[in-house]
């Protein structure tokens, strides 16, 4: 029995530590980029921008074969890591685009700054893109 209670003892503690890493990585990536060691490494296209604010905005996208079961997972992978740090905005009603085909699209708050992902199908490209960005407010 005092196994048992250790066991899931340490596994609080692990679970814990390994969430509060997350966060730690998602800060990093608002501040400078740097691509959180949760996300896949591979296919990974990243870049910074300047926003309207004159403030620093970082991007990622991976790209997967035209609606790729796999992309859909990742995009609910990076979703789930980040909704454990950051709060999530009230969805909003999606404006209809003539780009990308389709997408979904999460946002989240963090320390005054907002954190978006999303998932675009682009048919024309055959490809399906999960994005991870960061934009200052």
């Amino acid at each position: 029995m005092r196994f048992l209670l250790l066991s899931v003892w340490l596994f609080g503690i692990c679970g814990h530590a390994a969430a509060q890493q997350n966060c730690s990585e998602i800060d990093q990536f608002i501040q400078d980029g740097k691509i959180p060691s949760f996300a896949l490494q591979d296919n990974v296209s990243c870049g910074k921008s300047l926003a309207a604010n004159n403030r620093i905005s970082y991007h990622c996208a991976w790209e997967f074969d035209f609606r790729q079961s796999a992309s859909k997972a990742y995009f609910e992978k990076i979703s789930e890591v980040v909704s454990s740090c950051a709060k999530q905005d009230e969805p909003q009603e999606q404006s209809r685009v003539n780009h990308p085909d389709s997408y979904d699209q999460l946002n989240f708050e963090r320390s005054g700054e907002t954190i978006s992902i999303s998932l675009k199908d682009k048919a024309a490209l055959q490809k399906t893109y999960v994005f991870l960005r960061s934009a200052s407010q």
